[in-house]
């Protein structure tokens, strides 16, 4: 990861391809609001009626690793416009209440940085009505913005390799200003 090797951080990763917040761009009915529950992504609940859900076994120790930053960019998948912008009250309503558990599970000292791009910002607005509901109830949550990062059509409009470096650094300097670290390092 380009991020915590800048800012030499210890990095815990849960990504994957097509998963949205409340709908999934490629069908599918497990959401990443599920997925980040899990030590491991793919095992699924024991009960065939619930898409959502895992083993308890499976349900990752949050004590087991506190960090200072928590980074989500989650919005894309879900396509929130023309006939999905229905969606954009239960995404709203979910990804806040990730971040709520998030908050509680990991402390009030870590810091949430929520973000919007590169391939899309038609949901930037509701990333940016829930950090308002988070900072409103004590949570640390800063706007993280990966707009403006060419996203070759090539790729789907996806970040190439050059996009992946320039967004770094972007994130870098973002988080180093927000956690008031020196922003000085990054260039030495």
């Amino acid at each position: 990861n380009l991020v915590c090797e800048q800012l030499e951080a210890e990095c815990h990763t849960a990504a994957w391809t097509g998963y949205g917040m409340v709908k999934n761009c490629c069908g599918g009915e497990t959401l990443m609001s599920d997925v980040w529950l899990r030590t491991l992504a793919s095992t699924p609940s024991d009960d065939p009626s619930d898409p959502h859900g895992t083993t308890a076994k499976n349900i990752w120790n949050f004590t087991s690793w506190i960090p200072d930053a928590v980074v989500i960019n989650l919005g894309s998948n879900d396509g929130l416009t023309g006939s999905r912008e229905e969606l954009i009250p239960a995404y709203n309503a979910t990804y806040l209440d990730l971040v709520k558990s998030a908050a509680v599970a990991y402390g009030e000292q870590t810091h949430f940085f929520l973000a919007c791009g590169p391939d899309s910002g038609a949901y930037c607005d509701p990333v940016h009505w829930v950090i308002g509901q988070a900072n409103a109830m004590g949570i640390k949550a800063t706007f993280l913005d990966h707009r403006g990062f060419a996203c070759p059509e090539s790729c789907c409009r996806h970040p190439g390799a050059d996009q992946h470096v320039q967004m770094a650094e972007s994130t870098v300097k973002q988080v180093k200003a927000a956690m008031g670290w020196s922003v000085w390092s990054i260039y030495m």
